[in-house]
């Protein structure tokens, strides 16, 4: 924005005057600061003169030949233009009037704008003295640049302090940087401007930081654990703060008192708990009370504390521990007259009389029983005299007791039983449901095929062709050639071990297997028999003939005990045809050609 002051004199002079002085000049200064009183005056100090003051500038004294100015904004940025006029007819009775124009500049800073490129910390915790550090420099604007700046001003909070010690508000150079050192407490903005080069009455706009003060963390320092029995004397260290005053809590029992941030307390031996502290300050006129806590435990597991087996038995993963009849025992190692036991174990074993709260146990294993996993434990927990639990050992043994029952029924190619057994191929068998633990590495399954399920009864595996492959295991094969044994048996399994053997039997028939035939085949005759060779007492079957577009052509049943019959295929297109015949689950299948 423009700012025009207006000079205007009058001057009575001759005509002769007028073309001596025809040319009017202002005298003064061309660059002010805000704030500055300067005088003005023309080249013709015997001619009145009449004066003008425009906004921005304000005429203090008019002296008619000069005049006194005083510049008071200091928000300029454009020339100002000083104009002084000079009327003829006011001295000679010249008709036309002299001007005169002056360009004045005032100072200004405001194309020059601080920045902070980075500052360190905008938060610090109390009771700290931190340092602050700011990096600035200046951007400018526009121009131009009439009120540069060697100086910034920098305005603190009461208590903190320049780079060199400085308080309140203070001048730096231009260097880039500066540290500023907070007090223990107080929050508060960090203010900065420029300073105008020349005119240290003018400055730019402020550019402020705004420094938090946080709540202080505290952390605590000391055992976490504690001997049972133990009545020495133990120190706590919290965090110092500068200032705070300590208020502690310890477990009752204890004994022990403090207002700072050390305390040493006595424990009673047997009590733990907590140990906690809370610091008390003020932080920008505001109590906080931050806090810090350790649990404290008694210390439960003595170095070397172990479990044993009586024979000096090393326990090792899957090791058969138990087997039939036999004991084993085990016992806690080093050992303490206030110590107390508790002793717990798994299935198929029992504890021997008595030994169940001492250091050491025994167990004997019960033959009438099985384990379904195949595993069992023996546990113990050992508490010291603070009644709290030193330590808890577990040995996992794998236990042979009696062997299990061997199969609540047999699975096959007719699962989940198989109703027969065919001759002429291998038929798979296995234990499909066995009760309790089919161990196969430490049991043995012996299979056979009976009669009856008489221990009497004639068997006929490894006789008379009859085959039973994998032996001893839980999944076999059985093969029984032509003309050997039919009809109805039993298939015996006997699961056995070192502890003794049981028995499972399971009823069963042999039988021929049953096929479809077509023939003849190619049909010529118009006439096609269908034959089910082996056993004719069967269910019924039922048969469709389809044609090589998924057409049924002919259907009809092959009653019960029929072996075969004629089907009429008179008049059917020549080509394949195929043939589906189902003999209740079991579905044959057969290819006939018509020509």
């Amino acid at each position: 924005m423009k700012k025009i002051i207006y000079l205007t004199a009058l001057c009575f002079f001759s005509f002769r005057a007028k073309l001596l002085f025809a040319q009017v000049f202002i005298n003064g200064p061309l660059l002010v600061c805000p704030g500055q009183e300067a005088v003005y005056s023309t080249n013709n100090a015997s001619c009145n003169y009449t004066w003008f003051v425009s906004k921005g500038a304000e005429k203090i004294t008019d002296f008619g030949t000069h005049i006194l100015v005083k510049w008071s904004d200091s928000n300029v940025e454009d020339d100002v233009v000083i104009t002084a006029i000079l009327k003829a007819y006011d001295c000679t009775g010249v008709p036309e009037p002299r001007r005169a124009e002056l360009k004045v500049r005032v100072k200004s800073l405001l194309s020059l704008k601080p920045v902070f490129s980075r500052v360190s910390n905008y938060n610090i915790p109390c009771g700290v003295a931190s340092e602050v550090i700011i990096d600035y420099n200046v951007v400018y604007y526009s121009n131009p640049r009439l009120g540069e700046a060697p100086f910034y001003e920098w305005t603190i909070p009461a208590g903190w302090k320049g780079p060199s010690g400085e308080t309140g508000t203070f001048l730096t150079p231009y260097n880039g940087y500066i540290k500023i050192t907070t007090d223990l407490n107080t929050a508060g903005e960090i203010k900065m401007r420029a300073v105008g080069s020349g005119c240290l009455d003018i400055y730019s706009s402020y550019r402020t930081i705004t420094i938090n003060r946080t709540a202080p963390t505290i952390t605590l320092n000391g055992p976490t654990s504690l001997v049972c029995g133990s009545k020495d004397a133990i120190t706590y260290t919290a965090t110092s703060i500068p200032g705070a005053t300590y208020t502690w809590k310890i477990p009752s029992g204890w004994s022990g008192s403090s207002t700072s941030n050390t305390i040493t307390v006595t424990p009673d031996g047997s009590s733990v708990g907590d140990v906690e502290v809370t610091a008390t300050l003020t932080c920008d006129g505001t109590a906080v009370k931050p806090s810090a806590k350790k649990s404290v435990l008694l210390n439960s597991t003595p170095s070397g504390l172990t479990l044993i087996s009586y024979a000096g038995y090393v326990h090792r993963s899957g090791a058969r521990f138990i087997t039939c009849s036999n004991s084993i025992g085990f016992a806690v190692t080093p050992t303490d007259p206030t110590w107390t036991y508790k002793w717990t174990y798994g299935p198929g074993i029992s504890p021997s009389s008595g030994s169940m709260g001492s250091v050491s146990a025994v167990w004997l294993s019960t033959k009438d029983t099985y384990v379904s996993s195949g595993m069992t434990w023996v546990q113990v927990e050992v508490t010291n005299a603070c009644g709290l639990k030193m330590a808890t050992f577990r040995n996992d043994m794998q236990y042979q007791s009696a062997p299990p029952d061997p199969a609540t029924y047999i699975g096959g190619s007719g699962f989940p039983a198989p109703p027969s057994i065919r001759v002429g191929g291998p038929c798979p068998l296995f234990i499909a449901s066995g009760i309790g633990y089919n161990d196969a590495t430490h049991t043995q399954y012996i299979w056979d095929i009976c009669d009856g399920s008489s221990s009497f009864s004639t068997c006929y595996g490894g006789k008379d062709g009859v085959e039973i492959r994998y032996q001893g295991s839980q999944n076999i094969e059985v093969v029984v050639p032509r003309g050997t044994i039919l009809g109805s048996k039993v298939v015996r399994v006997i699961s056995r071990n070192g502890c003794g053997e049981k028995v499972y039997n399971q009823p069963i028939s042999i039988v021929y297997p049953v096929y479809l035939t077509a023939y003849p085949n190619p049909v010529t005759t118009g006439s096609l028999t269908l034959e089910r060779e082996g056993s004719s007492d069967s269910n019924a079957w039922s048969y469709t003939i389809y044609d090589t577009f998924g057409q049924s052509v002919r259907a009809g049943v092959i009653e019960k005990n029929q072996t075969t019959i004629q089907v009429d295929v008179q008049g059917l297109p020549k080509g394949l045809y195929y043939i589906l015949a189902q003999d209740g689950a079991d579905i044959h299948r057969q290819y006939v050609r018509v020509e």
